[in-house]
C-alpha cells in the first residue's frame, strides 16, 4: 500500500532542495533573475514529479516483484 502523505512529503522536500540549488547557482554565476527564475521553478517542478514518480509508483511497483 502507497503511503501517499509520505509521498508528498518526499516530493515537497525534493522541490525545495532543487529549488534552492539551483536559486544558488543562479546567483552564484552572476545571471539575470528574471526568466531564468521561472526555468529554475521548472526544473525544480520536474524533479519533485520524478520524485512523485518514483516512491509513489515505481519503488512500490519494484518491491512487488521480489
Amino acid at each position: 500500500m502507497t503511503d501517499w502523505k509520505d509521498v508528498a512529503i518526499r516530493a515537497a522536500k525534493t522541490f525545495a532542495q532543487s529549488f534552492l540549488g539551483a536559486l544558488i547557482t543562479l546567483f552564484a554565476s552572476g545571471a539575470e533573475p528574471g526568466s531564468a527564475f521561472s526555468k529554475t521553478a521548472i526544473i525544480s517542478a520536474l524533479a519533485a514529479a520524478i520524485s512523485a514518480a518514483w516512491n509513489g509508483v515505481l519503488n512500490p511497483w519494484l518491491d512487488s516483484q521480489k
